[in-house]
């Protein structure tokens, strides 16, 4: 039996230093390309959960604070 792998969400992780652009490559995964939006980021307690998708794929993006 074969699996659609278009139908299963894709988990990523996002892992770094404090202030190291974590969170900005996230934004730029999901297709931001407001500069103000950048600017605007605050550091990330814990962890967020992003979903999105591209190309008829689910994305789950798991970001943490550094």
């Amino acid at each position: 039996m074969q699996r659609n792998n278009a139908n299963i969400t894709k988990k990523i992780v996002i892992m770094g230093l404090d202030n190291s652009g974590k969170s900005s490559i996230v934004l730029c995964l999901k297709g931001v390309k407001n500069l103000t939006s950048f600017s605007a980021i605050k550091p990330t307690r814990g962890f967020e959960i992003n979903k999105f998708k591209i190309l008829d794929s689910d994305f789950n993006i798991w970001d943490f604070g550094g």
